[in-house]
């Protein structure tokens, strides 16, 4: 009995490997996607902040403002950027099952894509800012301090727009390459009562040419 499961278990071992193997560079495609993207984004907060920093102690007016809020939101963004990248460097893509690579993957996606929906909010308040201090004309430090604040919200959450698009668009083309494993999943009754059901991975579409 031992030998007929070991024979089993070793004919469809290539199988098992091959499955897992993709699944792994489908992961680790992920975090590299995720660690890139944590490094640009580290790199554009640390490049506002001593921009940002120069540009507050240089100048005056609405140039002041924007310098200034820029460094306001980087000082945020820095919060995200630093355990952000640390955990892209710590991540561990081997060996993850199926549904825990389907659950990472839609995971990240996710995170962009409700990043993309506030960066839209960026961008409207700081239109919104702008308006309102054309309105306050008359108040020349009022008008200044949101003309500035406008800008910056503006350029903050153009640039996060395009990121987080840009990164969505790739976590989502690596994500397609689990539809081979999605084709693979099946529903089975399961018990001889057929009331419970089981999922099932089937590996026979991989050596479908092999008969017993």
């Amino acid at each position: 009995m031992k030998r007929v499961f070991f024979l089993i278990l070793l004919w469809f071992s290539p199988s098992l490997i091959s499955a897992q193997a993709s699944l792994d560079q489908i992961n680790e495609t992920r975090c590299k996607h995720t660690l890139n993207g944590m490094v640009a984004f580290s790199g554009w907060t640390v490049a506002n902040l001593a921009v940002g920093t120069a540009g507050v102690l240089t100048t005056a007016g609405e140039l002041q403002h924007f310098y200034e809020m820029n460094v306001y939101f980087n000082v945020i963004n820095l919060g995200i950027a630093i355990p952000g990248l640390i955990n892209a460097i710590k991540a561990k893509p081997g060996g993850l099952s199926f549904e825990k690579t389907v659950k990472e993957t839609q995971k990240v996606k996710t995170l962009f894509l409700v990043n993309g929906i506030l960066d839209f909010t960026y961008i409207t308040a700081g239109f919104l800012m702008r308006e309102i201090g054309h309105n306050n004309s008359h108040n020349k430090s009022i008008e200044d301090r949101l003309l500035g604040y406008g800008d910056s919200f503006i350029m903050q959450g153009s640039f996060l727009l395009l990121f987080d698009f840009i990164e969505f668009a790739l976590h989502a083309k690596n994500s397609n390459r689990l539809d081979e494993h999605w084709q693979k999943i099946s529903l089975k009754p399961y018990g001889s009562s057929g009331i419970g059901v089981c999922l099932q991975y089937n590996l026979n579409q991989t050596f479908k040419k092999n008969h017993w």
